[in-house]
């Protein structure tokens, strides 16, 4: 047997370094012939001498006359091989892994099923996104001049508003030069509104109005605890469409009872809105509003 055959087998030195058990009887069985002798010992400060090197994705290694020697699987260093790119994905394909480079903003990554690669598609359809515009407080305003970005194809307004007379409503217009005027004839606008509360239900409409009713006059109060409160939508603003304002709104009477008003209205030219105006049928309001676009 000579000495790599042996190394195979057997640990031919003691974790101190020493030669092991095996490799003393290795050498006794030799016959002492100092030639072999002389050469076994050659050949095995050789293989002490040996480098284990670490490769690609590998950290560890070193000389074999310091003891074990351990290589660890460095999973970084492994996938780096693959791709460095900021934003790639790394997927199988049908013989290997494989990577796909970052695709444009806004895409999609997409599956093909089980026998085709992935890809980036630019996504289509889809009930769009909204974006949170800011809050904006008022105290003691004749009205509230909410503006309309022409980024939006939809807005969305939620308000809380305080009268500073009792018995009134709410209304709206329609600003198309950033409220530079604001439209108030008297058949700009149509418009139809459900009332509900404990003890009524009631319906009002107009075929031709000068602003869009929100809550009908004298049904808000201006104790304390009687407010207005809700939503409003207004669609298709920056199109050269008729624009459609839809209102739905908690409110407390003068007497504290709480009502309901779901309106719907339209401002009936066919030109580009950029802007709504809020305010009471008599007297100031106070309170905030809070807008989102809607693309």
């Amino acid at each position: 047997m000579n000495l790599q055959s042996l190394q195979k087998q057997f640990p031919i030195t003691n974790p101190d370094g020493t030669p092991s058990q095996y490799f003393l009887k290795y050498l006794q069985d030799r016959g002492g012939n100092l030639t072999d002798l002389d050469a076994a010992i050659t050949d095995l400060v050789d293989l002490l001498n040996n480098q284990v090197i670490a490769g690609d994705g590998l950290v560890g290694g070193g000389s074999l006359a310091n003891g074990d020697v351990t290589l660890t699987a460095d999973v970084q260093a492994i996938l780096d091989q693959l791709s460095t790119t900021h934003g790639a994905i790394i997927y199988r394909d049908s013989a290997a892994w494989a990577v796909l480079a970052p695709g444009t903003d806004g895409d999609v990554l997409t599956t093909h099923g089980a026998s085709a690669d992935p890809t980036w598609e630019t996504p289509t359809g889809g009930g769009g996104s909204m974006t949170y515009v800011g809050k904006t407080t008022f105290s003691g305003a004749a009205q509230v001049d909410i503006p309309l970005s022409s980024s939006y194809t939809s807005h969305k307004i939620e308000f809380y508003i305080t009268v500073a007379t009792d018995s009134v409503g709410l209304d709206a217009r329609i600003t198309t030069d950033n409220f530079s005027t604001v439209k108030s004839g008297a058949s700009d606008y149509v418009y139809t509104q459900l009332r509900s509360s404990a003890s009524s239900t009631a319906v009002s409409s107009s075929s031709g109005a000068a602003a869009i009713s929100l809550v009908v006059t004298a049904a808000i109060g201006n104790a304390a605890n009687e407010f207005a409160a809700g939503e409003i939508m207004v669609i298709n603003a920056p199109d050269t469409a008729p624009t459609t304002v839809e209102g739905r709104l908690q409110y407390m009477t003068p007497a504290t009872a709480v009502g309901q008003s779901i309106t719907t209205g339209s401002y009936l030219a066919t030109t580009a809105v950029n802007g709504i105006r809020v305010y009471a049928t008599s007297g100031n309001i106070s309170g905030y509003y809070k807008l989102w676009g809607i693309s």
